[in-house]
């Protein structure tokens, strides 16, 4: 950008006010106006998290079904009863084969979404 004054290109041009008006000017021309100082930087918000409506902190986690103590073994049976791989189940079930066999080795409990593609590949019940 060029100073609205003298016309330079170039440099660093400073904000200032000249007779009510704001203005960008180079460094020599800032001398015909006052500068106008940056503003600070904003401090970041405080994220602060709402509670859902209809929810509280006495929410009975016992209502919820949960996982069988021995999902991974069920899993096992199911997938071999129906002579399925890893590769297999996991494309039947858009799943990468690592997951399976974390799965029934109990290494990870699987996530609500993936219990449902499970117990409805493999016609099984995974949730008490």
């Amino acid at each position: 950008m060029q100073c609205e004054i003298c016309g330079s290109e170039g440099g660093r041009l400073k904000t200032i006010t000249m007779d009510g008006t704001e203005m960008k000017v180079c460094e020599n021309c800032a001398k015909f106006g006052i500068e106008k100082e940056s503003p600070p930087l904003a401090k970041p918000k405080k994220l602060e998290f709402e509670k859902f409506a209809g929810t509280d902190s006495s929410t009975d986690f016992d209502a919820m079904p949960s996982l069988k103590k021995d999902f991974g073994r069920i899993v096992r049976q199911a997938r071999e009863k129906q002579k399925l791989t890893f590769e297999e189940l996991g494309k039947k079930i858009f799943e990468s084969p690592s997951v399976l066999k974390r799965i029934e080795s109990e290494k990870m409990v699987p996530s609500d979404r993936l219990i449902g593609k499970l117990e409805k590949a493999l016609e099984i019940k995974l949730t008490e």
